[in-house]
């Protein structure tokens, strides 16, 4: 693994090869390919992990690094938040429930723009506010693609630079947004699971308005969750505790 750290693509690579579950030993290789083995071999595994993860955020500008950016963003904010909600045949990378929903779509320097225009579509048919984040290089060839009503956000050096307000999406798609719900939540919601009778019986700013509780009650206890323990987590296993939420000790310690 180490030759491979010396390529300009290192922290890619990285970013590709971590995974929070890696046992210490794979940790400590991944590391021993950045630092040398000797320096790596002393570490912790928490140290390991906490090196990997400076590592990638001074020099690595992915989709992870956006995402911890944006729960950092939003942690004191009230929201619920969450990450990776799908949408037909696209998934939003990261969403903002308060009053109103927000969603944020990323491309990163080293994503393509090949599948915005159908995701760009997907979201501005259930979401209230839609966004892109984007490296600059993106910037021209975006701006053909996405709805005029989308906000645009750069992001560099861990800082995001707004270029475009985002402006609220008033043709919203009922229908869409009830099948994006469980049965569960659509009897909670609104008393039955039939989409149809539910799509006859109310209005649009009635289901519209729903859609949102329903989907604050979906994330509520994880997003809680990641707040609380924030600083137990580093950045970059953010998405991972939303989603197990499960004690920080148990992933970062080594075994007894």
């Amino acid at each position: 693994m180490s030759q491979y750290y010396n390529d300009t693509d290192k922290y890619s690579i990285l970013a590709r090869t971590y995974n929070i579950l890696l046992y210490s030993q794979k940790l400590k290789s991944l590391v021993g390919g950045l630092m040398g083995n000797e320096n790596a071999q002393s570490m912790t595994k928490y140290e390991l992990h906490r090196f990997i993860n400076n590592s990638l955020i001074d020099n690595y500008y992915g989709e992870s690094i956006i995402k911890a950016f944006l729960v950092r963003e939003f942690l004191a904010k009230k929201v619920v938040a969450s990450f990776e909600i799908r949408v037909k045949s696209s998934r939003v990378d990261f969403l903002t429930i308060n009053g109103e929903t927000n969603s944020f779509e990323i491309k990163s320097e080293l994503d393509n723009l090949e599948k915005l225009s159908r995701q760009t579509g997907n979201y501005t048919r259930v979401f209230e506010f839609n966004y892109i984040i984007i490296d600059k290089k993106h910037l021209k060839q975006a701006n053909e693609i996405i709805p005029a009503n989308y906000g645009i956000w750069i992001f560099s050096n861990n800082r995001k630079q707004i270029l475009r307000k985002a402006k609220k999406n008033i043709d919203l798609d009922s229908m869409m947004q009830l099948e994006l719900l469980t049965k569960k939540e659509l009897k909670r919601g609104f008393s039955q699971t039939d989409r149809e009778v539910i799509f006859s019986d109310y209005n649009q700013n009635d289901i519209n308005l729903r859609f949102k509780r329903c989907l604050k009650e979906r994330y509520f206890e994880r997003w809680e969750y990641l707040k609380i323990n924030h600083q137990s987590i580093l950045p970059i296993d953010y998405q991972f505790f939303f989603n197990k939420n499960v004690n920080p000790s148990l992933i970062y310690q080594d075994s007894l």
